[in-house]
């Protein structure tokens, strides 16, 4: 188990590791508090329209995040939540063309050997309230702003610095049948929709603490 000094440390590093299939387009994440200053991530890999692409954008817990592509939306998308611990979340919003119909499912996966060990459907709602107050795994596609809401809550502990948990590597597979092939990029929709003003999920330590604390480290370090 880590100590409270060590998950401080750790604060800050949570990822999102993204595998995007059919096609591997060029993502663009924004933070509902920050849509006038989207990222781009580019893949490792250049593929073409039926190959895989990778991308890890570090996150901040209990934040709200949308994605859109610089082409249509993958077919298949797989999610993993990494250096989580049980209970840590934070919102999606994907951005897929109208009448899209989707299939999300949540799987846990042992490594080695390699397994699923737990395989569960994330059922449909009919509102984003449902999917932040649920309990369940949910999911909710808003068809005027063409976004696909869930959360990626962890359900198990990390052991040590392991960016998985003891229980395995968590993730959702989101299967998606689109009947168009426009670009998907709902940002113009999602915002200012969405926009948040922005807030501490840890507030920071004032100066005055940090200042008393240097100074009570300094005594005890010449008292001894």
């Amino acid at each position: 188990m880590q100590t409270e000094s060590e998950a401080d440390r750790e604060r800050g590093r949570q990822r999102l590791f993204i595998h995007a299939k059919q096609p591997g387009n060029l993502v663009m994440s924004v933070r509902d508090e920050y849509p006038d200053q989207p990222y781009t991530l580019n893949g490792p890999t250049t593929q073409g329209v039926n190959g895989v692409q990778k991308y890890q954008p570090p996150v901040m817990l209990e934040k709200s995040y949308t994605i859109h592509w610089n082409g249509r939306a993958p077919q298949q998308i797989f999610i993993y939540p990494i250096n989580f611990n049980s209970e840590d979340w934070l919102r999606l919003g994907l951005c897929y063309p109208p009448g899209t119909i989707f299939r999300v499912t949540y799987q846990l996966e042992r490594l080695v050997p390699y397994a699923i060990v737990h395989d569960e459907e994330v059922v449909p709602v009919s509102s984003l309230n449902a999917v932040e107050g649920g309990d369940r795994k949910m999911f909710y596609f808003e068809e005027s702003t063409g976004l696909l809401f869930l959360k990626v809550r962890a359900n198990y502990d990390r052991e040590g610095y392991n960016y998985c948990s003891h229980m395995g590597c968590e993730k959702i597979i989101i299967s998606a049948t689109m009947t168009s092939d426009a670009v998907s990029d709902c940002t113009a929709a999602a915002y200012p929709k969405y926009s948040l003003t922005p807030t501490e999920t840890v507030p920071m330590p004032s100066f005055l603490s940090l200042a008393n604390d240097c100074a009570g480290q300094l005594f005890d370090q010449f008292s001894d």
